[in-house]
């Protein structure tokens, strides 16, 4: 730091002499033309402004000669100090920064914590009402399924009653009676097993009158389309 201070010197004295010399021999030109031109040299104007430019430098370079430049002092343990104290306060200012950017990255990692706990709340949340959902789901269907086949209990009871009355006044015989409610339950059974089509498809094997029996009682009707196709009716309505 000794040597660059002493080189800045000399380089500042270098150039002062130069500046200097300089003017010196604009002076010394200046006046061998005013001895050889006289009146003339002071009724040019380029002459004028040349005198203004060259008292004006002079006064520039002489401030400048008298200001006082820093000196470093030639006290190596002084210098030392001064450069551990820079260090010093350069170690401060760069603890300084590093605490803030710690802060920050604390915010935000603390931030990012937050964001992430309410995430997965909301995805436990979530998970619990797809649970319900599904589990409302499986009751619905339950209950939807009771009630299917009370419904359909409480219109196989009325087909029955109706068809005791009617077997009643046409088949006293107990073993008709019998064997027609057997039929009738195996047609509910049939119409429980598809629910979202009321028709449903009989065969050769169930004896014809049972058919007829139950078209002239009113308790089935056969398709439009097709005979072997019938649905029931429900007395109650």
């Amino acid at each position: 730091m000794e040597a660059e201070s002493s080189d800045a010197l000399a380089s500042l004295d270098e150039m002062k002499a130069k500046i200097k010399e300089e003017i010196e021999e604009l002076m010394a030109s200046m006046m061998d033309v005013s001895l050889e031109g006289g009146a003339k040299l002071h009724a040019d104007d380029s002459v004028d402004s040349l005198m203004k430019t060259k008292l004006h430098t002079a006064s520039e370079v002489e401030a400048t000669m008298n200001e006082k430049l820093l000196e470093l002092p030639n006290d190596k343990t002084l210098l030392m100090k001064l450069a551990q104290e820079e260090a010093e306060n350069m170690t401060i200012n760069n603890a300084r920064c590093l605490d803030f950017y710690q802060e920050k990255v604390r915010a935000l990692e603390e931030e990012k914590n937050s964001f992430e706990s309410l995430i997965q709340k909301a995805t436990a949340v979530n998970d619990e009402l797809d649970k319900l959902l599904a589990e409302q789901t499986k009751k619905d269907k339950l209950e939807n399924l009771r009630r299917r086949y009370e419904s359909s209990g409480i219109l196989f009871l009325a087909l029955r009653r109706e068809m005791q009355f009617a077997l009643g006044d046409l088949y006293p015989e107990q073993s008709e009676s019998l064997s027609m409610e057997e039929f009738l339950r195996s047609l509910v059974t049939k119409m429980q097993e598809d629910n979202q089509d009321p028709y449903i498809t009989i065969d050769d094997s169930i004896p014809q009158e049972y058919v007829t029996f139950l078209l002239r009682a009113n308790l089935i009707v056969r398709h439009p389309d097709d005979a072997l196709r019938i649905k029931f009716v429900d007395p109650r309505y």
